[in-house]
């Protein structure tokens, strides 16, 4: 069910030209990230700070988004600065204020924050004495307003005197950017009444004695954002995020949740936190602290017995944490409180470097590679220089826009905004315009796409999407819980789905479009104890002191426990099998060792930054090699080895695997434009401005591709005039309708309402009907090949397949169909020999990736009889090569998704090329010639088993054959299996076998179906 939240948060996020509309992510971001962690104050416990020895709560109870959000936050510190607004102990966005005094400013931010400054000299900006680099500025007038503007975000703070506040202090009266947005703050003797967006937004502030008992959204029909309650000494006792408990001393002793599950508290004792407790001893811990000033600690010990012990300087900065095994990280701070240097428990040192405003300009890593940023007046990025040398620029205008953005391999893209700086347009590198209409908050309400197609996003009063209409004029609607989930979604087809959270806003219950329920039980602290499925099974997951999962059950007793190392990393798992896999860290926290439940080994290494450099097990070592930004171009190990070319924005340009390789080509966009593979079979891909593709070049064949307006193919023109695929949608997205050339065979697809197959008509096979279970796995089909009745074990796979298999202690399958074929496996649970009661023995080979490259057929003295290759694009397979020489290549949509055209080239003979007709989830039905006859046609079981004898072996009967079991598996005639590989892109680690309905090694999440396939909407059984 996440997997459709996911989904619908995908769908109300406007994309412009691939990116997030108004987003400006850069290479820079992500160092941004690191460095911020890097720098952040330590949070070993809920809310406790372990520099001061007090308590660190804040909360964000209102953010209405715009190109200048409105934002109304709060915090508490024990001994911080006093609030007004939501009582003494906490100080907001509504309490921040100029503090007048003879020897300076002081200021008081949102967070409770103070800065100090010098006294100021009118028309001046002086900075502060010591901490961010933000200006204040004056007019020199007595009572004139002052302003704080706060580098790099481009938004400066007003401050002014006050009706009913003493002439000594400046409250808040708006907060604004450089393009004119703001965000007023209208006052009644010192007490906020309303936040006033220039966007038309108003929240209303009501308060009593002074203090907020309600936010409220101000319209045609007010709206409750929040509501607050205050206990006799003036605290806050009740907010959204639960109940508080406080001290005579306004600290914070306590907290539950909304739902009343979770409570924590906090044992006070000279001043200092001396204990935590939590719900059922879960994050309790004691505290002690030793020393003062300079190299002071604090140690924690947790409910287990572990103690970390945090070293800080007498800023409270912290110097050092000592984990409970000894291993030490270390910590540098510039004068100014700002990070310098963080050392790892190995001696990796990573060093930070600024300018004078106190920006981030350089990080220099361990291994000797550094990046670097510049930036303009505004404090805004303007150039990022990588680790290997290569420059990504931003040009911005004078307000701080970026306006022309250049990649490193010279690709530009422009950018415009309106007058409230929200994104107007996008020219691609390719000349390609993207239009962004928005609304008064600067929030995108339509974006059009070069060729002129537009999706429009309606909003509601907070500025969420609840309707988002594509192209083609089909509109999904959305509603939302106040935790900012989707609490329900009415799809385009009029199916609707429901998510249901508690007062916290954890999610408990999904209802989906069929109606059917999945619920999940949350704990302490949002910990989810049980999952119930729609299908019956379920899943239990129990939890240490230190809310750690100690052991999953699913509903007939299977078990899963975990051990963790005194550090809380996993130590061990034992699986339903009774097999354990033990793993071993490095002091840094990195696994240096894997052994499984059958006693094999992985052994792992790693360089200064952290790269997997080198994999050894009880059979092979693989080492890997990277570039300097860290993208991988050689892996020598294995039974072959890899090489990668990149550009200059690292796409690969070639990959050779042994003696093989693939080139790529790109445009300027970065898609894919032509594919070479070993064999010199080509392929390539032709875009419309919108990046719909519109052509494939499978060698000398030729496809022409058209569109609805949401990107769905509905005719592929096969080469020859009036040779087309046709093809219907409905309005949730799903093919309803193929017909193939000329007429000559038309297939009707029917659902459920929660997408899965239940009807297919077909001109030519007839009426095959499916009845799937809840979770969409098939229980009976009835269509002219015959009937099949399934049913289905409590690991996933068919009832009665179990018997035929036999298990080693790592749960995976050495013997099948009842001694039929032999299995053999390495330490990467990859299978690698397969021996069938006959005594053919097959040998399967990978490359230093894990890909497997290769079966080979052995002798009884393991020479290699023949061999057939297999050549990977990436994480998908490109091309086959048989014993004899014959080529047999795969042409892909761009992306990868769905295989279009299927070519074979055998020596001395003329290269023949078909289209592929696949069902609605990417499976082969039909290779079709260019004369749009049938070729080849896929005849399964409801398992995937292949039926027909063309389907049993490539060299069964003359004419083509199609090894593709979907768009992430590929059939292996030889042994009879499917290779499956959907989980992590991992292309070789899940055989599957059709005829069992089982995978062969179980899965590597727990779960109540580890052998279990994913269910699909297959429609291949239609052909039975």
């Amino acid at each position: 069910m996440t997997d459709v939240r996911d989904a619908v948060i995908a769908l109300v996020t406007p994309r412009v030209a691939g990116d997030e509309a108004g987003g400006e992510r850069t290479p820079w971001h992500a160092v941004s990230k690191e460095w911020r962690r890097a720098g952040a104050a330590p949070e070993p416990l809920p809310g406790f700070d372990p520099a001061t020895g007090g308590v660190d709560l804040s909360a964000e109870d209102v953010r209405l988004p715009g190109v200048l959000p409105l934002v109304i936050g709060r915090r508490h510190r024990s001994g911080g600065p006093r609030g007004r607004h939501f009582g003494p102990a906490w100080t907001s966005t509504l309490d921040q204020r100029l503090e007048l005094r003879a020897d300076g400013v002081r200021l008081v931010a949102e967070d409770g924050t103070l800065v100090e400054y010098p006294v100021p000299t009118g028309g001046v900006a002086v900075l502060p004495v010591n901490g961010p680099h933000w200006p204040l500025r004056w007019d020199g007038t007595a009572g004139g307003p002052m302003t704080v503007t706060r580098t790099g975000s481009g938004m400066t703070w007003h401050y002014r005197p006050v009706p009913g506040v003493p002439g000594s202090e400046l409250p808040l009266v708006e907060v604004t950017d450089r393009h004119g947005n703001g965000v007023a703050l209208a006052h009644d003797k010192g007490t906020v009444m309303e936040l006033v967006h220039s966007g038309g937004q108003r929240v209303g502030v009501v308060s009593e004695a002074g203090r907020v008992t309600e936010l409220r959204l101000l319209g045609d029909d007010d709206v409750v954002l929040a509501r607050y309650a205050y206990g006799e000494a003036g605290d806050l006792v009740r907010a959204p995020g639960g109940r508080l408990h406080h001290d005579a001393a306004h600290r914070v002793t306590g907290w539950e949740d909304p739902t009343g599950t979770t409570r924590y508290s906090y044992v006070w004792e000279g001043g200092h936190v001396v204990a935590t407790e939590g719900t059922d001893g879960l994050l309790s811990a004691t505290i002690a602290y030793e020393g003062e000033g300079a190299g002071r600690t604090t140690a924690i010990t947790d409910g287990l017995g572990a103690t970390t012990v945090l070293a800080f300087d007498e800023r409270g900065l912290a110097l050092s944490a000592t984990d409970p095994l000894g291993a030490v990280t270390r910590k540098e701070w510039t004068a100014e409180g700002r990070i310098a240097a963080v050392t790892d428990p190995l001696g990796r040192t990573t060093w930070y470097g600024y300018d004078e405003r106190g920006a981030l300009v350089s990080v220099a890593y361990a291994d000797g590679t550094g990046v670097s940023a510049t930036y303009d007046e505004h404090g805004l990025i303007t150039s990022f220089t990588a680790e290997d040398g290569a420059v990504s620029e931003i040009a911005r205008d004078d307000l701080g826009n970026p306006l022309r953005r250049t990649a490193p391999g010279g690709a530009v893209t422009v950018r415009t905004h309106d007058g409230r700086g929200a994104l107007a347009s996008v020219t691609d590198a390719l000349g390609g315009l993207w239009r962004v209409t928005c609304d008064a908050a600067g929030l995108p309400v339509e974006v059009a796409d070069p060729m002129g197609r537009a999706t429009r996003y309606e909003r509601d009063a907070r500025g969420r999407v609840i309707r988002v209409t594509g192209p083609g004029g089909a509109s999904v609607a959305v509603g939302w819980h106040d935790s900012g989930a989707p609490a329900e979604v009415t799809w385009a087809d009029g199916t609707g789905e429901r998510f249901h959270h508690d007062a916290a806003g954890h999610l408990v219950e999904h209802v989906d479009a069929a109606g059917h329920v999945t619920r999940r039980a949350i704990g302490p602290f949002g910990v989810v104890t049980r999952v119930s499925r729609p299908d019956g099974s379920s899943l239990t997951r129990t939890f240490d002191a230190a809310l750690r999962v100690t052991e999953v059950r699913d509903g007939r007793g299977t078990v899963w426990t975990y051990r963790y190392d005194a550090a809380g990393r996993l130590s061990e798992e034992t699986g339903p099998g009774g097999g354990s896999v033990r793993y071993r860290f490095d002091a840094a926290g990195q696994l240096a060792r894997r052994t499984n439940g059958a006693g094999q080994r992985v052994s792992q290494t790693y360089d200064g930054r952290g790269r997997l450099v080198e994999q050894r097990s009880d059979t092979d070592i693989a080492r890997f090699r990277y570039d300097p930004v860290g993208r991988l171009v050689g892996a020598v190990g294995g039974e072959a080895s890899v090489t990668r070319v990149l550009d200059a924005t690292g796409a690969v340009v070639s990959e050779s695997c042994g003696e093989r390789t693939v080139r790529f080509a790109y445009d300027a966009l970065g898609r894919p434009v032509e594919r070479r593979t070993p064999s010199g079979a080509v392929t390539s891909w032709t875009y419309d401005a919108g990046s719909f593709m519109i052509g494939l070049r499978a060698g000398d064949r030729e496809f022409g591709f058209d569109h609805d307006a949401h990107g769905r193919e509905t005719a592929r023109h096969l080469g020859r005039p009036g040779v087309t695929l046709r093809q219907r949608w409905d309005a949730a997205g799903r093919l309803i309708e193929q017909v193939l050339p000329g007429g000559a065979r038309r297939r009707t697809y029917r659902y459920r309402e929660d997408g899965f197959l239940t009807r297919v008509v077909d001109s030519g096979a007839g009426i095959t009907e499916l009845t799937p279970d809840p979770l969409g796995r098939p229980l009976r089909v009835n269509g002219p090949g015959g009937d099949e009745e399934l049913g289905y074990d409590a690991d996933g796979g068919p009832s009665g397949a179990a018997s035929g298999y036999r298990y080693d202690t790592q749960g995976r399958v050495v013997q099948l169909g009842g001694g039929e074929l032999s299995l053999s496996w390495d330490a990467h649970d990859r299978l690698t020999d397969v021996v069938s009661r006959d005594g053919r023995h097959w040998h399967l080979v990978y490359d230093a990736l894990g890909r497997r490259i290769a079966r080979q057929l052995l002798d009884d003295y393991g020479s290699v009889v023949e061999e057939t290759a297999l050549v990977w694009a990436g994480a998908r397979p490109a091309e086959e090569i048989a014993p004899d020489g014959t080529a047999t290549t795969w042409h892909w949509t761009p992306d990868g998704g769905r295989p279009v055209a299927q070519s074979t080239a055998a020596p001395g003979a003329v290269p023949r090329c078909h289209a592929i007709v696949t069902d609605p989830t990417g499976t082969p039905l039909e290779l079709v010639n260019g004369h749009g006859g049938v070729a080849w046609q896929r005849r399964a079981s409801a398992l995937g088993a292949r039926r027909s004898a063309d389907d049993e072996a490539p060299g069964g009967r003359p004419g083509p054959w199609c090894a593709l079991d979907g768009p992430h598996a590929l059939y292996d005639a030889a042994t009879g299996l499917s290779f499956q590989h959907e989980a992590g892109g991992d292309p070789a680690t899940r055989p599957y076998d059709p005829v069992g309905g089982r995978f062969l090694a179980p899965a590597r999440e727990p779960g109540p179906h580890p052998y279990g396939r994913a269910p699909r909407a297959a429609a291949h059984i239609l052909l039975h």
